[in-house]
């Protein structure tokens, strides 16, 4: 991130230092690249109102840093309504890792079939 989006996005130059800290500095910096070329699916973030990324709208689920720095998940009204579809049935989603995007993505595909067989009900 450059000077001015550090300055601009404090909390989100924060978490990218933790990205490249923990995925590695020349994957982080890859994927910024692509995200700010208009890569779909990289990176994107909204802070103070200043966006940098490109924004996925595919994505089943938000992620963000709380007010104590910890990231947390925000699924979208229909996967919302679908979990509570799915538990008025009787069906199980089981949620472990609420940070994990490869989670989100799996249990929207569940929750993807169970409204598609509600639909044909």
């Amino acid at each position: 991130m450059s000077k001015k989006l550090r300055s601009e996005m404090p909390q989100t130059a924060g978490w990218v230092d933790q990205l490249r800290t923990g995925q590695g500095t020349e994957f982080v910096n890859t994927q910024l690249r692509k995200a700010i070329a208009g890569g779909v699916g990289h990176f994107w973030a909204s802070e103070n109102g200043h966006e940098v990324g490109t924004r996925d709208t595919r994505a089943t689920s938000a992620y963000f840093l709380n007010e104590r720095g910890r990231t947390e998940r925000c699924d979208p009204d229909w996967m919302v309504d679908a979990l509570e579809l799915a538990r008025v049935r009787g069906i199980v989603i089981e949620r472990k890792d609420f940070t994990d995007p490869d989670e989100s993505r799996e249990i929207a595909k569940q929750l993807r079939v169970i409204m598609a067989e509600a639909k044909h009900a």
